[in-house]
């Protein structure tokens, strides 16, 4: 949703709209943390769990991916959060 012209998701923990990045972030603490980190390269498939998280990074910015059903997916993807996630910052990119 946008917000004073920014994309913003509500957090209801919080009570408060925040940025994509800060949902993002506040949404793995809640879970445990980022599994895998940020990093420009996907983990060894063989040490991977199911929903396992990262933000993978690339030139155009980053995406939090989730590991769902055998394969890295968008986390939106998994989470139907919203479809602005997936044209936020580098996950209109993440699969090309």
């Amino acid at each position: 949703m946008l917000v004073n012209g920014q994309s913003k998701a509500w957090e209801a923990t919080s009570q408060q709209w925040l940025n994509l990045d800060s949902f993002w972030h506040n949404w793995a603490y809640n879970r445990g943390g980022i599994t895998w980190g940020r990093s420009k390269d996907y983990p060894p498939y063989e040490q991977i769990n199911e929903q396992d998280t990262l933000l993978i990074e690339l030139e155009s910015g980053t995406c939090m991916m989730e590991f769902w059903h055998s394969r890295w997916r968008r986390a939106n993807d998994v989470r139907r959060w919203d479809d602005a996630f997936n044209t936020y910052s580098a996950c209109n990119k993440v699969f090309d």
